[in-house]
């Protein structure tokens, strides 16, 4: 892929074979940052206020460059609009953005229109996406999902949901710290916030309690003790 300041989501969907939805997701659970370009959209005028924010993000302490202009990050809350209505104009009220080398919050007074083609990621957190998430595009071949001999790779949401599971819970447990392990409760209500009835997902991709809690005790490590931490 050329070498771009920062890339939309669709072309970042194509490169590592999964969807605009996906990508979403990503950052509506804290896993990735999503921006909006809305460079020529918003004027000097709508920008009322800025004020220094405090790291919250994973990926806050990891570049301090500025961020190019008219780029921002969305919050959870903004995405998961978008997630919702696809086709709709979203109104922008407020994001953050790296500026003066800090960390700041703007409001948007009047707010500003923006919808999916306005989204996008930065140079910096699509290197830390391959680097962490899509390892296969770095070479990894043993990360890739297995494929029939058609080229079809085969998954499903409840696939996914694991996988997002495992990865959040317990990709740094080493087995020897166990004040880090998770419990089967925390681990199924996360799957019920994420992927349940009331996650806001089509009807077709919405798990059962039952089922988080199958997850739940699959994911689990086999030499993790029950019982209190």
């Amino acid at each position: 892929m050329f070498e771009k300041e920062f890339y939309r989501l669709p072309e970042l969907a194509k490169r590592w074979d999964c969807t605009v939805e996906d990508l979403l997701h990503l950052g509506i659970t804290y896993r990735a940052q999503v921006c909006v370009n809305i460079y020529g959209i918003a004027t000097d005028e709508q920008v009322k206020f800025i004020v220094r924010y405090i790291e919250i993000a994973p990926w806050a302490s990891e570049s301090a460059d500025d961020m190019p202009p008219g780029i921002y990050e969305l919050s959870p809350n903004d995405l998961r609009s978008l997630e919702v209505f696809d086709s709709s104009v979203h109104e922008l009220h407020q994001a953050m953005s790296i500026a003066f080398r800090s960390w700041a919050e703007s409001t948007f007074d009047p707010p500003v229109s923006i919808n999916r083609g306005n989204l996008c990621m930065l140079h910096a957190e699509v290197n830390r996406l391959e680097q962490e998430i899509f390892r296969v595009i770095a070479g990894d071949d043993s990360k890739a999902p297995a494929q029939s001999e058609s080229g079809h790779i085969h998954k499903t949401y409840l696939m996914e949901a694991m996988d997002e599971a495992r990865r959040y819970f317990w990709d740094r447990y080493d087995g020897e710290d166990i004040s880090g392990a998770q419990t089967n409760e925390t681990v199924a209500e996360w799957l019920l916030k994420n992927y349940g009835p009331d996650s806001g997902r089509p009807r077709s991709e919405r798990m059962s309690r039952r089922i988080a809690e199958a997850i739940a005790t699959i994911l689990r490590p086999d030499d993790l003790r029950t019982g209190p931490r």
